[in-house]
């Protein structure tokens, strides 16, 4: 038996860059004049935004059971992750890299969102209560990271 883990079991390529995206649709919504454009662009990126929050939100959660699974099916014997991309990060990289920026920006975005969906869109669009729950346990799940690879730790 192997004395280690993927820290990534392949879930990894399916995380988007939704800050990125998001402020790229509302640059362009933003430079358009007449309210009608304004409405009419962003009915056209609507539904590729909720795509896109139910993309992440599957990879949160997806990691977030991932984590759970490693720690508790190797509790008698620990293995050391592999494949931790932040671990082989220099450690001034580490120190100014923010864990955290496309989950605030995105539990951020919720009710812009919902807004937006009223205004431009003409519908109520509510965002699934667990969400922000799943967010809140990998913002947590991602200090717990942060905090074993300060300690230097590979294992679980």
């Amino acid at each position: 038996m192997a004395n280690t883990v993927n820290f990534d079991p392949g879930i990894g390529e399916l995380a988007v860059d939704f800050n990125n995206y998001v402020n790229d649709v509302y640059s362009k919504i933003l430079n358009l004049y007449s309210p009608q454009q304004k409405r009419a662009r962003f009915k056209l990126y609507e539904d590729k935004i909720y795509s896109y929050m139910q993309n992440n939100i599957g990879f949160y959660k997806g990691c977030l059971l991932w984590a759970y699974y490693i720690k508790n099916s190797n509790k008698t014997s620990p293995k050391e992750i592999e494949g931790n991309v932040f671990y082989n990060m220099p450690e001034e990289q580490q120190n100014d890299y923010d864990y955290t920026v496309q989950v605030n920006f995105m539990d951020n975005y919720f009710d812009s969102f919902e807004r937006d969906s009223a205004y431009y869109g003409g519908k109520k669009v509510l965002i699934p209560s667990e969400w922000k729950a799943i967010l809140a346990l990998y913002t947590e799940f991602l200090e717990l990271n942060v905090k074993a690879l300060e300690l230097g730790s590979k294992q679980l």
